[in-house]
């Protein structure tokens, strides 16, 4: 059965990079509360990039408390283009 699976990522302050191993050619997208949906056209099976931005209630949140950081749940989900949709999850810390 085909999966896709989070191969690393890196936090900058407000952005996030996601590393995501895919099975086929499709789009992925990444979801959550606090960040702004992004999404990404995959052309082969590999390994795919996707970034993601806070949103402004989450900035406001780092503005008024500046040594807080804020919890996101990332919600990836990759549609191949011929198949069923795969979901996987991962948490980042940004702040």
């Amino acid at each position: 059965k085909p999966t896709i699976s989070v191969v690393r990522h890196s936090v900058k302050v407000k952005t996030a990079t996601i590393a995501v191993s895919v099975p086929a050619a499709g789009t992925l997208v990444a979801t959550g509360r606090d960040i702004k949906r992004s999404v990404g056209h995959v052309a082969k099976a590999g390994t795919a990039t996707i970034g993601v931005t806070l949103t402004g209630q989450g900035l406001r949140v780092l503005a008024k408390n500046p040594h807080q950081r804020v919890n996101v749940n990332v919600k990836l989900r990759f549609t191949p283009k011929h198949g069923a949709p795969l979901t996987a999850y991962v948490r980042l810390l940004m702040g």
